[in-house]
């Protein structure tokens, strides 16, 4: 019990420090008109958990749990492509390339990034 216990708060600290990384890449990453979007991808998980969970278990039921966990690892690469998608060197829907942005450049609020 105490392993278990020990290795909940192990994963949970380890997810709280992994994420504020996670959402200062995308701050940095990606353009200010798809960052709302791309954020709320993490909600639209909670609902794929809501809806799929069930889903997966009454297939587990009618299939068996070997072919239903082929079925969805077949399914979870389809996220392959929105990768592909997301690629630097990609236009997006205005035309222009995506580029990562340097410390030289200015920021959304204002003023060049040198020196912070």
């Amino acid at each position: 019990m105490m392993v278990a216990v020990a290795g909940v708060m192990v994963a949970t600290f380890l997810e709280g420090t992994v994420g504020p990384m996670g959402f200062a890449w995308f701050n940095e990453a990606i353009a200010g008109e798809n960052r709302a979007t791309l954020l709320s991808f993490g909600t639209m998980s909670t609902v794929g958990g809501i809806v799929g969970l069930p889903l997966q278990g009454s297939l587990v039921d009618r299939l068996g749990a070997g072919l239903t966990w082929q079925i969805v690892g077949l399914l979870s690469m389809a996220q392959a492509f929105c990768y592909l998608a997301l690629r630097p060197g990609r236009s997006n829907h205005n035309g222009s390339p995506h580029r990562p942005r340097s410390p030289e450049s200015s920021d959304d609020v204002g003023g060049p990034r040198i020196g912070r």
